[in-house]
């Protein structure tokens, strides 16, 4: 999945998750997230090295590490959160 800033357009539509559906709870997700971090987390996805991340989004490469941690958490939160719902 790759998250272009032309796809926050779609991202910031009310979420659902009654459905169950595992695609619809990950999309949910990926919406409570800012655009930085879905960005960072698209990147890494698409297996950037840190340096590659840190020049497509115009970040020091040395805080990627840190960055992607805290997006990374930020999303496994949301997750968590939308499966006790």
């Amino acid at each position: 999945l790759v998250l272009l800033p032309a796809h926050d357009r779609l991202l910031t539509t009310a979420p659902t998750v009654e459905s169950g559906d595992p695609l619809e709870l990950f999309l949910t997700a990926v919406r409570t997230l800012t655009p930085r971090d879905r960005l960072l987390l698209s990147l890494k996805a698409q297996g950037l090295s840190y340096r590659e991340i840190a020049a497509a989004a115009g970040i020091r490469e040395s805080s990627i590490g840190r960055l992607l941690a805290r997006a990374l958490a930020r999303w496994q939160r949301a997750r968590a959160a939308m499966s006790h719902t």
